[in-house]
């Protein structure tokens, strides 16, 4: 399949990575009430505040790479794409030759 061919599944994956970094951050409600910090209230600690900066991060992350390789395989399994064609989308940054 030819590069212009990919173009209407990058776009997918790039549409479905955005939607999955703000999944991401979701998480952060169940995680900081497992660590019993309050996200809505003022944090008034310095290291809640790290905690919940640097789980913000994680979790964004973990949303973007979790979606797009969910959205990429996905078109696998639709045949949209052969599983050989995954690394041409550009998940995680990659450039595709």
């Amino acid at each position: 399949m030819e590069s212009r061919k990919l173009k209407y599944p990058k776009l997918i994956v790039l549409t479905v990575s955005v939607m999955g970094c703000f999944l991401g951050m979701l998480l952060i409600y169940p995680f900081c009430a497992l660590l019993g910090i309050d996200v809505n209230q003022t944090v008034n600690d310095i290291s809640q505040l790290l905690t919940l900066l640097v789980a913000l991060i994680i979790f964004t992350i973990f949303g973007y790479f979790s979606s797009c390789y969910l959205a990429a395989y996905t078109m696998v399994f639709l045949r949209i794409i052969d599983k050989s064609q995954v690394s041409e989308l550009g998940i995680g940054g990659t450039k595709a030759e």
